[in-house]
């Protein structure tokens, strides 16, 4: 066993570490991308994703990642979020060899030695990454799906009275921040996301444009409802975020915001609209009665740190 002299990770004979950089993120995304399309049937993630995260401030990149090599090539690697969840990843062809439960103690002991308490990952089901956490003492928190509107399916259409629906100023964005932050901070041990980082993940994203962020505004102008698209690649419209404030759901905005931002997308030769949603938001009936279906299943587990 070979010990890296600058991470606190043990790693098998033949094998390198060091932390990642921002000039990783292609590699890294490729890595991810193998093990989404074996693992959950279909690869999600793109390079504008992670170098979103990467960008964001509170996120220590030289602290909080790691890439394995042999040679030149990499083949497993991972990063820690300001949350202390983390993304880790270890290619189909290298499976079996122990990488993924070094990267896995790395985590935990990362995680421990700047503060934390937990470590979290989510992950497909039924996948050699939820089994390894399972083994590790890892706890089921909650279950995730995405979701797909397929192409030929309509979108929905409609807005409710005393609403109007549009793009985000610049002089809004702290307010769609504060929607977005409001309504998920209702959610059990979800920990908040400050406003810089926030808008390094989706403002100053590589592929950000102006129509990525919708909004529905109440009869006085104030921003209550969000939609923000990620994610432009091949022929998906990606929601990331779906957020209205408690007082005005119920009404019909969240589904209005799904209609305006698939129907941009489909304008924008993106015909396909995808989303993720998470057994607490209570939400996966919405999603399903306005046409959509589960594409895949992921499982997000809590290990003790350290």
């Amino acid at each position: 066993m070979d010990a890296s002299p600058t991470l606190d990770i043990t790693l098998p004979e033949g094998l390198a570490a060091r932390p990642f950089t921002a000039a990783d993120v292609s590699p890294f995304v490729t890595l991810v991308r193998a093990t989404e399309a074996l693992d959950a049937g279909e690869a999600l993630i793109e390079d504008a994703d992670v170098s979103a995260e990467w960008r964001g401030p509170s996120l220590d990149l030289a602290r909080r990642s790691v890439g394995v090599y042999r040679g030149e090539t990499l083949v497993a690697g991972g990063f820690l979020r300001p949350s202390d969840t983390g993304l880790l990843a270890v290619h189909p062809d290298h499976r079996g060899q122990g990488i993924g439960t070094a990267l896995l103690a790395w985590a935990r002991r990362t995680v421990a030695r700047d503060g934390g308490t937990t470590h979290g990952q989510s992950v497909p089901v039924a996948s050699t990454a939820e089994e390894l956490l399972v083994d590790a003492g890892g706890r089921a928190t909650y279950d995730a799906w995405i979701l797909e509107l397929p192409a030929d399916s309509p979108v929905p259409t409609g807005v409710p009275s005393g609403y109007e629906l549009g793009l985000a100023q610049a002089q809004e964005l702290p307010d769609v921040h504060r929607v977005v932050e409001t309504a998920f901070g209702e959610w059990e041990g979800r920990r908040p996301v400050g406003y810089e980082d926030w808008r390094a993940s989706f403002v100053e994203r590589d592929d950000a444009a102006p129509w990525h962020l919708q909004v529905a505004r109440d009869g006085s102008g104030q921003v209550v409802g969000v939609a923000i698209v990620t994610g432009a690649e091949g022929d998906v419209a990606f929601v990331h975020e779906l957020a209205v404030d408690r007082e005005h759901r119920g009404r019909g905005l969240g589904a209005a915001l799904l209609g305006v931002a698939y129907a941009a997308g489909r304008e924008r030769g993106l015909p396909v609209g995808q989303l993720s949603t998470d057994s607490r938001t209570g939400a996966l009936g919405l999603y399903e009665h306005i046409g959509m279906h589960v594409t895949s299943t992921w499982r997000h587990l809590e290990l003790d740190a350290g």
